[in-house]
């Protein structure tokens, strides 16, 4: 997530048990600030003073590590640091990137090859499909095994404002890692949590860029709106911009079926009682880990 400030001055130092590291500023702003906790762990990364003049002096960008996004801590909590170290004014969101993570059954694993094979499409949408080639020695779930399986088919290109990605996710994080475990363990924690199969699990995410410029639900897509209702955001650009029919050989193409990959219907459900852990109770057991290894170090 980026999300456009107005600073009334220029942080000083860090929040308690934070660490501020400045580097090298970029093309579009002259400084570029990076938060760390205690652990050493990025939180955001805080570019200010832009050097175009079309751009007001107090203009800055906040970008937010999406780990947070997936613990207790949360944008909210985020921006509850910067208040520690400085005033601000949330102006809007550059860039907002949202996912829905899904075991497939079989209905939806015709459609994820399908998408590849032409035997369905994404309607207004070209698709580019990167591949892995799968072998029987290989932990992926028999539904995948000895096949070829589409990693990352894509619509939209670099520039485009909206774009789609569908991607294997648990096999992106596992090789990520050569095969030994699992890359990002949060992401495959909270798997665990909802009760998923940590091996079968796809993404579909959708990036938007010049979120304000949007109507989503009936109004600008704004960071308001975003904190309000994600679910029903993210449910509104599944219906209109991935829209998946199944290729049927009608001259009007809008007489094929509509095939959607997802019903988010059933995403809100099975995660309506799910109670996140705070980054207050994970840091305190992690702190009381260290505190247990100490001791058994400790004659």
């Amino acid at each position: 997530m980026g999300l456009s400030l107005s600073l009334n001055e220029l942080p000083r130092r860090a929040p308690a048990e934070c660490v501020w590291q400045k580097y090298e500023g970029t093309k579009v702003w002259r400084n570029r600030w990076v938060l760390y906790n205690e652990h050493g762990q990025r939180i955001f990364t805080l570019l200010s003073v832009p050097k175009s003049t079309l751009l007001k002096g107090n203009a800055a960008l906040l970008e937010v590590e999406n780990e947070w996004l997936y613990h207790g801590l949360g944008i909210d909590g985020v921006l509850r640091l910067l208040g520690h170290v400085c005033t601000f004014r949330v102006n809007g969101m550059s860039r907002c990137d949202m996912a829905a993570d899904f075991c497939p059954d079989e209905a939806q694993k015709d459609i994820i090859m399908g998408l590849r094979e032409g035997r369905y499409r994404v309607s207004g949408k070209q698709n580019g499909s990167d591949f892995w080639s799968v072998n029987n020695q290989e932990w992926v779930p028999e539904m995948w095994r000895g096949i070829r399986i589409p990693h990352q088919q894509s619509w939209g290109h670099k520039t485009s404002a909206i774009k789609w990605k569908l991607y294997y996710k648990s096999k992106e994080l596992h090789d990520a890692v050569g095969g030994k475990g699992f890359d990002k363990p949060y992401i495959v924690d909270m798997w665990r949590e909802y009760g998923m199969d940590i091996e079968n699990v796809w993404r579909l995410e959708v990036s938007v860029q010049g979120c304000n410029q949007h109507v989503v639900c009936g109004e600008p897509f704004s960071y308001r709106l975003f904190r309000k209702n994600m679910n029903g955001v993210f449910d509104a650009l599944l219906k209109s911009r991935f829209d998946v029919r199944r290729e049927e050989g009608h001259k009007d193409k809008t007489n094929d079926e509509q095939v959607p990959l997802l019903k988010m219907i059933d995403y809100g459900t099975s995660f309506k009682n799910y109670r996140r852990e705070t980054m207050a109770k994970r840091n305190g057991r992690i702190t009381l880990l260290r505190h247990l290894v100490q001791s058994i170090d400790t004659p």
